[in-house]
């Protein structure tokens, strides 16, 4: 198993007060290394930094599938 802790991994942006969808963060190396270790078929678990707010970590989830298909 890999882990990767991060407190920003990037993947979106906000126009206009509407978050849309963008590449994830390079930064230290982290999608270049994310790539790496990533097996096929691979599951992932994201850990919200706020958890009892729903509407926002399902709009993330959203967010998140498009950016990692990037």
């Amino acid at each position: 198993m890999k882990v990767f802790l991060t407190s920003l991994i990037g993947g979106s942006y906000v126009e206009k007060g509407i978050r849309i969808p963008c590449p994830l963060f390079d930064e230290n190396q982290f999608l270049v290394n994310l790539k790496k270790y990533w097996a096929e078929n691979a599951k992932c678990l994201i850990i919200s930094s706020s958890p009892d707010n729903t509407l926002i970590n399902d709009s993330f989830l959203t967010i998140f599938k498009e950016a990692f298909s990037m």
